[in-house]
C-alpha cells in the first residue's frame, strides 16, 4: 500500500473532534481510508474501496468539502502536519 495524500481537519468543540483521510493505493485499486475521533478516544475507522484514481479522489475531495464546507453543527477546518512525511526509498 502506498499513501498518495493525508489530511487532517479538526473541529471547534468541546471534545476536540478530529478526522482525517488518507488516499492510497492498493495492488487492485484504491481505497479512501477515514479515521476519526475525540480528544482521549480511540475513534473510528472506515474506508472505501475505488477500481479508478479518479473516483478515489473524488470521494476523498468530496468528504473534505462536505466536512469543512458546512454552516451549521460541527465545523471542521484542514490542519497542516506538525511533523514532515518522509520518504521509504
Amino acid at each position: 500500500m502506498k499513501i498518495l495524500r493525508t489530511t487532517r481537519l479538526e473541529a471547534t468543540s468541546p471534545k476536540n473532534a478530529w478526522y482525517e483521510l488518507e488516499l492510497a493505493e492498493l495492488l487492485e485499486g484504491f481505497a479512501v481510508i477515514k479515521r476519526s475521533g475525540q480528544q482521549a478516544a480511540k475513534g473510528l475507522e472506515d474506508a472505501w474501496f475505488r477500481r479508478t484514481l479518479e473516483s478515489a479522489e473524488k470521494k476523498y475531495l468530496d468528504t473534505i468539502n462536505q466536512k469543512t464546507s458546512r454552516t451549521t453543527g460541527r465545523q471542521y477546518r484542514e490542519v497542516t502536519a506538525t511533523k514532515p512525511q518522509l520518504d521509504l526509498w
